[in-house]
């Protein structure tokens, strides 16, 4: 039994992909609450748990494998491909943080590197066959230069994942401090002050999407605003 939760029923021992195959019953899951129009808070916390079930079950099993098959890393152990999936292929992570790139390099492998780099700074053609970015862009303005950049780096029938803060996003929140900034007792501190965040509304995004020629996207409110993109 510990050998069949570890191997996620199975899927591992499967000759061609394990690790593609075992992160199958998590995008079958995340594939039916999106189509289900399931609320992203309740994607997020299901994800989280399967996240989580699969660490517990590689730390309590995956050594019952290991001595089973005499392989320090056995291909059957699939199960934590649910606490971190990750595409097969060449993967280049950037950070405008020198600090967070230091940390990263710790998990540095030969498919997957990091590179100090601001976005607004992207400087690819060709190159790649999806940009995501998670909880970063709603500190762009430009993002009609930002999609300029992004489009040149795609391949065709390249694929953007774009998930950052729209219009709704903390808005209580919002309200609140845009109230007190106005008191009179604290305006004359942000007289100057210059609003971090661009937070467009779905259509609002759509109608920069449609300047471009040659990509075409489409956008949902949930926690945050998680809009697709794909050059043609």
């Amino acid at each position: 039994m510990k050998r069949l939760l570890a191997s996620c029923f199975g899927l591992g021992r499967l000759p061609v992909a394990p690790g593609t195959w075992g992160s199958l019953p998590a995008a079958i899951i995340f594939g039916l609450m999106w189509q289900l129009h399931a609320s992203g808070i309740s994607i997020s916390i299901v994800m989280a748990a399967l996240a989580l079930a699969g660490s517990v079950v590689c730390v309590r099993f995956a050594p019952v494998v290991i001595r089973a098959t005499g392989k320090g890393d056995p291909g059957e152990v699939v199960a934590d491909e649910l606490a971190g999936l990750v595409p097969e292929g060449s993967v280049l992570g950037i950070d405008a943080s020198s600090g967070m790139i230091e940390v990263a390099q710790k998990y540095r492998k030969d498919n997957l590197s990091f590179l100090l780099l601001d976005i607004n700074s992207l400087d690819f053609e060709d190159e790649f066959d999806l940009v995501f970015s998670n909880a970063t862009v709603h500190w762009v303005k430009d993002h009609n230069g930002l999609l300029r950049k992004v489009r040149r780096s795609l391949r065709n029938d390249g694929v953007v994942r774009f998930n950052f803060a729209g219009s709704g996003n903390c808005s209580h929140f919002l309200t609140i401090v845009k109230a007190a900034m106005k008191k009179p007792r604290y305006a004359k501190y942000f007289s100057e002050f210059v609003w971090p965040w661009f937070m467009p509304t779905v259509d609002e995004y759509e109608t920069i999407v449609r300047q471009f020629p040659g990509i075409s996207g489409s956008g949902q409110i949930m926690p945050t605003t998680i809009f697709r993109i794909r050059r043609l």
